[in-house]
């Protein structure tokens, strides 16, 4: 927090200073004072953001659960006492989300019980996102029915029709989307023609993997699968982008052992992603380096072949990322491949003259219909692309976050192959 300060001569800015140098000016020099000010200041800023955070979840899950009861309500044509039961059962799953929302980060449950909460908050969750938008369309095109068709006799027919179809579609959906999350990922294999690669790197494998979120629902189960999908590529590197965790390194740590299973010829690389700060990110990267990854947070790495030749792998933070820093002191001339968790680096991984970027982040919306939303407001969301002359393969993850679902958009390894560009 920064406190603008004036010359009380000229009525000028001066450099705006620090608080705690304003609270200097409060009080002098009395340190304890100071000090107790500063925990206060900071442990008002913490309650103050959990209660806001608290207030606008609660929100917007009453009001999406009311709206849902309420559609549900008016075309069932059951009795009050049914009514009663389905606004009941919609207060109760507000109140089990938000419980489960601070198990997960304050009670000292034991695992296997806050995983069954996990895993039962985290369907539900997705179910009613689902149930909730399929009604919000199918109020739509009543609306849309309504304007052009007015008090024709098919209308009460869509009206009892619309609502229950959208209720039945986002069951479905939501049946058929969990099953397939709980399928190994797929494997999603591309060629990238890149300027400049040396003879010694034609046909170099690099094995993508991104977004496991190991916790729960994800387990060591999803770990294995992975690796043994990784190893059967036969890769020369593994590069992992980012939001490997969903939990404490005390209770995740143990579902990770199977990485080090991982095999290459050149290593194995990781870049962080939101989700390694939103559970203490130094507390992590020395534990994933202990798995036997080499991390890269805006830094990087030569991998030299035999012959001599190199190409530059780089990676960044998803907190401050820097890849002028990444690729500080690299030797030059070499073709560089980025790493980010999110892939909205492209041209700032341009102007340091990558030639591919790989990132993860977005999950490809993860489960239809999300992935509309992402393909009309990213330019790049899943797959592989280009920009400003740049490669870029942006991972639809490895494993899944929140529901478990994963309909029309599965989960994948990606095996990106380095070619060189056929000589004229």
């Amino acid at each position: 927090m920064l406190i603008k300060s004036f010359s009380a001569e000229s009525g000028k800015k001066q450099r705006p200073c620090n608080y705690r140098e304003f609270l200097t000016v409060i009080f002098g020099h009395d340190l304890l004072c100071i000090q107790v000010i500063h925990i206060a200041y900071i442990v008002f800023w913490m309650v103050a953001r959990m209660l806001i955070f608290f207030f606008i979840m609660s929100a917007v899950l009453s009001l999406a659960c009311a709206y849902i009861a309420r559609r549900i309500v008016t075309v069932s044509g059951w009795t009050a006492g049914h009514k009663g039961f389905v606004y009941s059962l919609a207060a109760a799953f507000v109140v089990f989300e938000l419980a489960v929302f601070f198990a997960q980060r304050r009670w000292n449950l034991p695992g296997p019980l806050l995983d069954g909460m996990q895993w039962s908050s985290y369907f539900l969750l997705g179910l009613m996102a689902t149930v909730f938008l399929y009604l919000v369309v199918g109020d739509l095109l009543l609306v849309l029915f309504r304007l052009f068709a007015g008090k024709h006799a098919i209308m009460p027919f869509f009206a009892r029709f619309l609502p229950r179809a959208a209720v039945l579609l986002a069951l479905v959906s939501c049946l058929i989307g969990f099953f397939q999350a709980l399928q190994a990922p797929r494997v999603r294999t591309e060629t990238v023609v890149i300027k400049g690669l040396p003879h010694d790197f034609a046909g170099f494998k690099i094995s993508h993997l991104s977004d496991l979120h190991i916790g729960a629902p994800n387990g060591a189960g999803l770990v294995e699968s992975a690796v043994n999908i990784s190893n059967g590529l036969d890769p020369d590197i593994v590069v992992i982008t980012g939001d490997l965790v969903d939990g404490t390194v005390g209770r995740i740590l143990p579902k990770l052992a199977g990485l080090k299973n991982l095999e290459s010829k050149y290593g194995v690389y990781f870049c962080p992603g939101n989700h390694e700060y939103y559970w203490n990110y130094e507390a992590w990267m020395p534990a994933i380096e202990g798995l036997g990854i080499k991390v890269l947070a805006n830094t990087h790495h030569v991998i030299s072949a035999p012959g001599g030749t190199r190409i530059i792998l780089g990676g960044v933070t998803d907190h401050d990322p820097d890849a002028a820093k990444a690729f500080a002191g690299a030797p030059t001339g070499a073709p560089r491949v980025l790493l980010s968790h999110h892939p909205a680096l492209l041209d700032v991984a341009a102007a340091q003259n990558t030639a591919l970027l790989l990132s993860g982040h977005t999950h490809g919306g993860q489960f239809f219909p999300w992935w509309i939303f992402l393909a009309a407001t990213h330019k790049h969301y899943r797959g592989l692309g280009g920009h400003a002359g740049m490669h870029i393969n942006i991972s639809s993850g490895t494993g899944f976050w929140g529901p478990p679902n994963r309909f029309m958009i599965p989960a994948e390894v990606v095996l990106v192959t380095l070619k060189a560009p056929i000589a004229s």
